[in-house]
């Protein structure tokens, strides 16, 4: 919300119902904030000087983007400490450039709490190309199609430095209405194969 003095506010009403609910259901694991690189690059907003909703776009590393964002991220950031989620949360990519990816870790990297923390940060890829930031994602999750001889080695450094690594069926490879039922099952063993988390 764009108040009437220019500056942003946030609302988060939505997002505390929807933590809740999952919470009574016994779902207390990661929350995957999606996406700082989102499809379109768009920022929606409601603008109290004229009542009408604003749809901007600004390039992925520019000004005015990182300042969207950071302003933002703070904000978001002071509410999740004030709700105990804090922890759990991850800013979170679906697959993009290595270009665009590195814009979003520095905007991540530059909002610190008062104990110099950081959000935590996650990313989906279905190839290789963002190879050079991987030791810096928290959460990294591989398209079931890629090479597993290097997903393998990848896999193994991580796990050494603590970082967690996942597999997903990329276009339901494997895990649609119409795959077969050992299919699944044959994820399953090959996400232990390779050594992932899941």
């Amino acid at each position: 919300i764009k108040e009437i003095d220019g500056t942003f506010s946030f609302d988060y009403t939505d997002f505390d119902k929807w933590v809740r609910l999952n919470e009574k259901a016994g779902i207390t694991g990661p929350i995957l904030s999606f996406s700082i690189v989102n499809w379109g690059n768009n920022f929606t907003y409601l603008n109290k000087a004229t009542g009408g909703i604003i749809t901007e776009s600004h390039p992925i590393g520019s000004n005015e983007w990182i300042e969207i964002w950071r302003t933002f991220l703070t904000d978001y950031m002071k509410h999740t400490m004030q709700t105990g989620v804090f922890d759990r949360v991850y800013i979170s990519m679906d697959e993009r450039h290595y270009d665009l990816v590195k814009e979003a870790i520095a905007v991540v990297d530059s909002v610190r709490n008062d104990k110099n923390q950081k959000f935590k940060i996650s990313l989906a890829v279905y190839s290789f190309d963002c190879e050079p930031v991987f030791d810096h994602i928290d959460t990294l999750s591989f398209s079931f199609n890629l090479d597993s001889e290097k997903m393998s080695r990848i896999i193994k450094r991580r796990d050494e430095l603590g970082l967690i690594t996942t597999l997903y069926t990329c276009g339901a490879n494997g895990s649609s209405l119409h795959s077969e039922p050992y299919q699944g099952l044959d994820t399953m063993w090959y996400i232990a194969k390779l050594g992932c988390n899941g």
